[in-house]
C-alpha cells in the first residue's frame, strides 16, 4: 500500500493562474521506505508540489492521500501532519526556541505528548542527527549544517513516516549539505519515506527514483540512471547534468560505444577506461 498517493491534483494561487496553473495533473505514489528526488527549474512547481504532502496546501482539483487519510479532510489535518513532517531550505524559520534541545521539544509539547516521552524523544531525534553534544547550545551559535540538522531533529520528535525536504541544502555551504545529505541518507536507511526536492542534480543521484517536473507537470520519471540518461528530457526542463554525466553524453555523441549512464565519476573512468 502507498504511503503517499498524489492523484492526478492542480492548483493555482490566484483565479488568474487557472489558465496556467502552478500544478496541473499531477499524480505520483511513494511507499514506505523511498527515497525519491523530486528536480526542475525555478517555477516548476517542486516547492508547490511538496507543501501539499502534508496539506499546508490543498489541490483545487484531485486528491492526496497520506496513509490513507485525504489532505482535503481537516478531522485528519494534525493526524497528516504528524504522519509527515516537513524541512524547509532556511533553518532559522523553523527553529523557535534559545536552546537546541527546547528547540526540538517545541512539535511534542504542543501535541501534549507526556513530559517523560518528550526527554525520550528530544534525545533520540538529537542523536539521530548526530547533534546530542550540542542540545545545550544556543542554536544562533552553530553553523548552517547544523542548524539544519537541529530543524530535522524537531520533525523527528514527532515521529513522522515521512518527511519532505523542501530544498534543505539551498543555503548551505559544500560542508554543510554533505552533512545534512548524510543525514537524510541515514533516515531513509532507518524506514523513513524521503522526498527531497533539489535543485543540485548530485543530490538526485542519492535517491531511489528521479521525478522531473516542468512547468507544474511531471514531465519524467525513473531511476536515476534512467532520467540522467534522458539528455533531451533534462534540456526540457532547463536542467544540466551533473558533470560527469554531461561528459558521457558529449563522448557518445561523438560515436564512443559506451553502455548505461555512470551515476558515479569512478564509473565514468571504468567506462572509458574499457573502451577499445
Amino acid at each position: 500500500m502507498a504511503i503517499v498517493e498524489v492523484k492526478d491534483i492542480t492548483y493555482s494561487y490566484t483565479c488568474e493562474d487557472s489558465i496556467s496553473p502552478a500544478l496541473s495533473g499531477v499524480s505520483l505514489s511513494a511507499k514506505k521506505g523511498d527515497f525519491i528526488a523530486i528536480i526542475g527549474h525555478n517555477g516548476s512547481g517542486k516547492s508547490t508540489f511538496a507543501r501539499h504532502i502534508n496539506a499546508l496546501f490543498l489541490p483545487a482539483l484531485g486528491h492526496v492521500m497520506i496513509n490513507g487519510m485525504d489532505t482535503k479532510d481537516e478531522a485528519h489535518v494534525w493526524d497528516i501532519r504528524k504522519c509527515a513532517g516537513m524541512v524547509f531550505q532556511n533553518p532559522d524559520n523553523q527553529l523557535v526556541a534559545t536552546i537546541v534541545e527546547e528547540d526540538v521539544a517545541f512539535g511534542p509539547e504542543n501535541i501534549g505528548v507526556p513530559p517523560k516521552e518528550i526527554r525520550q524523544r528530544v534525545d533520540a531525534a538529537l542523536d539521530q542527527v548526530g547533534m546530542s553534544d550540542f542540545k545545550e547550545r544556543a542554536p544562533h551559535m552553530l553553523s548552517g549544517g547544523q542548524k539544519q540538522r537541529v530543524a530535522i531533529a524537531g520533525v523527528l520528535a514527532m515521529h513522522p513516516d515521512i518527511i519532505v525536504f523542501d530544498e534543505p541544502t539551498a543555503m548551505l555551504d559544500p560542508e554543510g549539505r554533505a552533512e545534512v545529505l548524510e543525514t537524510i541518507r541515514k533516515l531513509n536507511s532507518e524506514g523513513k519515506t524521503i522526498l527531497l526536492i533539489t535543485h543540485y542534480m548530485e543530490e538526485a543521484l542519492q535517491a531511489d527514483r528521479v521525478v522531473v517536473m516542468t512547468g507544474g507537470r511531471i514531465t519524467k520519471t525513473g531511476t536515476p540512471r534512467e532520467v540522467f540518461a534522458d539528455e533531451q528530457a533534462l534540456k526540457d526542463a532547463g536542467l544540466c547534468a551533473p558533470p560527469h554525466i554531461a561528459l558521457y553524453h558529449r563522448l557518445r555523441a561523438q560515436g564512443l560505444k559506451m553502455d548505461e549512464c555512470p551515476l558515479t565519476i569512478e564509473e565514468l573512468v571504468d567506462k572509458i577506461c574499457q573502451l577499445n
